[in-house]
């Protein structure tokens, strides 16, 4: 069983990527690490399971960064963030939801109340399931957040449209993901599986994006979105 993690990082959350490397490396087979302006690379991401590439020499991808291996990858591939504090179990766990729906996983999921948006961040226009809450069942979503997010590439294809906005990876890949027709489901879990850590002095890539809201809302009303059930 091949697995591969892609995770897509700032500066200011050095700290975060060592712990979520530490936490997950030995549940895969491969790591893509996409460093966003790092002057130096850390000495934690040298082994033989990862592989970095630079911004500055691939482009500045920013969150979609964690995609950038995905489409040459065979196997179960899992986005995250540098954030999160993973469980010992994540990669199982989600390989089983995978596989029981041959979908597009997730543990942090939104359903659009209303569209089009005008506040795509406000409990009006959205629900949102968040990723450190418990949920009895799993849930037909519209977005997944990509920090939490998990397939198999022989339902999913990745594409160019994942990287439409470097800011923003879960809007243009979830609308992608419609228009393949792929299912988004956000799975069920106990409260405190997944952790938020403590923020850092300076913004995650997650809360660059949220500062524009006004973009974040013309972004999600580009896209055509089905009714859920």
């Amino acid at each position: 069983m091949s697995i591969a993690i892609g995770i897509a990082s700032i500066p200011s959350r050095c700290e975060g990527l060592r712990r979520v490397v530490a936490d997950l490396l030995p549940q895969c087979n491969k790591m893509f690490v996409y460093l966003n302006h790092y002057s130096n690379e850390p000495g934690f991401l040298v082994h033989p399971k990862i592989e970095v590439f630079h911004s500055e020499a691939h482009g500045n991808h920013g969150c979609p960064g964690k995609f950038y291996r995905a489409a040459d990858h065979g196997g179960y591939f899992f986005a995250v963030d540098d954030d999160i504090f993973y469980p010992s179990n994540y990669v199982e766990k989600m390989c089983e939801a995978v596989d029981r729906w041959r979908a597009c996983v997730g543990v942090h999921g939104i359903r659009l109340r209303n569209f089009p948006v005008v506040d795509y961040y406000s409990e009006r226009d959205r629900e949102t399931f968040r990723f450190s809450k418990a949920r009895a069942e799993d849930s037909l979503v519209d977005i997944l957040g990509t920090g939490t997010l998990a397939f198999h590439t022989r339902h999913v294809k990745v594409t160019s449209a994942w990287f439409d906005h470097p800011q923003l990876s879960d809007i243009p890949v979830a609308a992608d993901l419609q228009r393949q027709g792929v299912k988004r489901v956000c799975v069920a879990r106990t409260a405190g599986w997944l952790k938020e850590m403590p923020e850092s002095s300076e913004p995650s890539l997650f809360q660059l994006g949220r500062r524009q809201r006004k973009l974040v809302a013309a972004v999600v009303n580009s896209y055509s979105w089905g009714k859920l059930p």
